[in-house]
């Protein structure tokens, strides 16, 4: 979908709107050549586009220092891109700084990329038993969960109220997909 994203920020730019594309993706496909031709594509041509990196360390079960040269950061910086991080463990920060990308990105049209440092709880796949996963980044990332964070800060009345209506909404995609067999 990157190369996708980047031909609908070229319509945007020729439209003369001040939409923009957004286009969220994972570390493994930072070393995929299609992938880096559209960051390329896009600092020459300043698309209005926000590229948003979730980064959780594995492409798969493949740790991305392993098969990654250099730093993302120096990589956007030499396709021409402005270059902002976040760590997701961080609700109120998180979008402080995509705000403030979707700003660039919209009154000055040109891309921007964000990379979100991030962890996944679940394997990539259902054979998928995480063992190359250390437990001292799973025992931070339950500690810092940003939604942990979020829940501290609102009422119990308004947790119990967005709960129940979680649940609604699973209940009613398990009775759907119970139909479709």
């Amino acid at each position: 979908m990157v190369p996708v994203s980047a031909g609908l920020a070229f319509a945007l730019k020729k439209q003369n709107t001040d939409s923009i594309a957004v286009v969220c993706f994972g570390d493994g496909a930072m070393n995929e050549g299609y992938v880096l031709e559209t960051f390329n594509m896009s600092g020459i041509f300043q698309l209005p586009i926000l590229f948003v990196l979730e980064n959780n360390g594995f492409a798969m079960s493949t740790a991305v220092e392993s098969v990654s040269s250099g730093t993302f950061k120096d990589r956007m910086e030499g396709f021409g891109l402005s270059y902002m991080q976040v760590e997701a463990s961080n609700f109120e920060r998180v979008y402080e700084i995509l705000d403030k990308c979707v700003t660039i990105v919209r009154n000055e049209r040109k891309p921007v990329f964000i990379e979100v440092f991030t962890h996944r709880f679940s394997g990539h796949s259902k054979s998928d038993k995480r063992e190359y996963i250390p437990k001292e980044r799973d025992d931070y990332w339950r500690e810092y969960d940003c939604l942990k964070d979020i829940e501290s800060k609102i009422s119990s009345e308004k947790i119990l109220e967005i709960r129940e209506k979680v649940e609604a909404c699973l209940e009613q995609a398990t009775c759907l997909s119970c139909e479709t067999k």
